[in-house]
């Protein structure tokens, strides 16, 4: 599970080993977990956002606020995608 809190290396590096064949790295929208294939860092441009917040969503592209910087979700289980200003947890 991706503690948003933590930095992009980090949450790099969960995505990587796991993913295909593993299970993949499980994050939740709205009380329903998720799974994260692919992830590529944005640089910090946003200092004072709490990490998990939902910072932009374009062609099925998720930008999220983590602990040092901000990530963008490539790759993902999602159905139903968030709406800038919700939090991922």
């Amino acid at each position: 599970i991706i503690d948003w809190r933590m930095p992009y290396k980090s949450i790099n590096n969960l995505v990587r080993a796991l993913y295909k064949p593993y299970p993949g790295a499980v994050s939740f929208y709205k009380n329903k977990d998720f799974v994260i294939w692919n992830i590529v860092k944005k640089k910090n441009t946003f200092s004072n956002i709490e990490p998990g917040k939902v910072l932009k969503v374009a062609n099925k592209y998720i930008t999220v606020k983590c602990g040092d910087s901000a990530v963008v979700i490539k790759k993902h289980t999602l159905k139903k995608l968030p709406k800038e200003g919700d939090y991922l947890f």
